[in-house]
């Protein structure tokens, strides 16, 4: 798959197949590791998780380049 493709994957596992959104999610959780953005922590028993979501999305800037956006929700 190209990055000059417009096709958006619809899952962790279509993006998955791609080296580069690959590099970029790994960017992206780099980048909130190191601005404390989270914390991997134990959740205790009496309390439950909230759920959370890639969402891929390709932006395109001006002079037609591209820019993948990759949230955390």
């Amino acid at each position: 798959m190209s990055i000059s493709s417009n096709v958006e994957p619809k899952s962790y596992i279509e993006a998955s197949k791609s080296d580069c959104r690959v590099k970029a999610m790994q960017q992206e959780l780099t980048t909130s590791e190191f601005n404390h953005t989270w914390v991997l922590s134990d959740i205790p028993s009496h309390k439950n998780a909230i759920g959370c979501c890639w969402v891929y999305e390709i932006k395109h800037k001006p002079r037609a380049t591209l820019k993948w956006k990759v949230l955390i929700t």
